[in-house]
């Protein structure tokens, strides 16, 4: 028998629409918390770049600046 077990704990991603949401946390921001990405995202592009040219899993959360709702690293993006 098929049933669904209310009591056990279910964890999963935001799909789109809430990460835009809670990245934009009711503000009018370019990026998550600031109109500059610098201030708030890791980033590289050809002619500029802020991530020493490797990805930030070892470094610590929250080194960058916050969104009004205090949600850290909410922009950036790794390479895929």
């Amino acid at each position: 028998m098929v049933g669904i077990d209310y009591q056990k704990t279910v964890y999963r991603l935001p799909n789109e629409a809430e990460w835009i949401y809670a990245a934009q946390a009711n503000t009018k921001f370019r990026y998550a918390g600031s109109n500059d990405h610098y201030d708030v995202a890791w980033y590289s592009t050809e002619t500029a770049w802020n991530t020493l040219c490797y990805t930030h899993q070892s470094q610590p959360l929250a080194m960058k600046q916050a969104n009004s709702w205090g949600l850290y690293d909410m922009s950036g993006n790794v390479w895929e």
